[in-house]
């Protein structure tokens, strides 16, 4: 049963903590599971190199899918099916679950719970439908419209001087702020919904997260530096 489970799941949220230590990955079984980034991240082979892509702890956030993660100092915040829960980010490295607080999202007249599909603790802005696009925050406008992705796009970060994007379609692309392609990154997965940025050496590398394995980290994620 539990190796059926690892087939059908499916990685929605992934975020590095603040530290650049460790890296949180969320599933649509509503578990999370916390990862030692040393432990992956390393050059060196060492003789438990299977299990040491292991998480160090995981557990039960969600009675069903988690959408959305994202970090402070404090909190690991995460949003799923009609609510967004927070943890206490201390007590998770000490490998205990503990709820700090939690927010409801009115349901409305809907018949079924709204999904919270991202979560975002800054004043930057990358996003818009069908295409991608690059908004002035003071004006509320777009700017530079993102048009090589073809497909909706799923997550999109500012990392140094670039955009990074991903979504319904196997490629993570680069872009420079004027809207020029610098990269287009092959995967092999149909569909890509995070992207993690680990700018720490001697860590630096940026993890895409697609249909993966919660349990066990080595499968269904690819790692490209940068």
């Amino acid at each position: 049963m539990d190796n059926l489970k690892k087939y059908y799941t499916t990685i929605y949220a992934q975020c590095f903590s603040p530290c650049q230590k460790y890296l949180v990955a969320a599933s649509n079984y509503g578990e999370i599971a916390v990862f030692a980034a040393s432990e992956f991240l390393s050059n060196e082979e060492t003789e438990a190199e299977d299990h040491s892509r292991d998480p160090i702890y995981k557990f039960q956030a969600h009675s069903s899918s988690i959408f959305a993660l994202v970090m402070s100092e404090d909190f690991l915040i995460s949003g799923g099916n009609g609510e967004i829960l927070a943890w206490d980010w201390s007590s998770l490295k000490k490998k205990s679950a503990k709820k700090s607080w939690s927010l409801s999202i009115p349901q409305g007249e809907n018949i079924v719970q709204p999904e919270v599909n991202t979560l975002v603790l800054t004043g930057k802005i990358c996003g818009g439908g069908p295409t991608l696009c690059i908004w002035h925050t003071r004006s509320l406008s777009p700017v530079t419209p993102l048009s090589d992705l073809k497909r909706p796009a799923h997550v999109a970060h500012f990392y140094s001087d670039m955009v990074v994007a991903a979504g319904g379609d196997p490629n993570v692309y680069h872009w420079s702020f004027s809207g020029d392609l610098k990269a287009k990154v092959e995967t092999s997965a149909s569909n890509l919904y995070s992207i993690a940025l680990n700018e720490e050496a001697p860590y630096k590398v940026r993890h895409s997260a697609l249909l993966a394995s919660l349990p066990r980290f080595c499968l269904g994620l690819t790692l490209v530096p940068v």
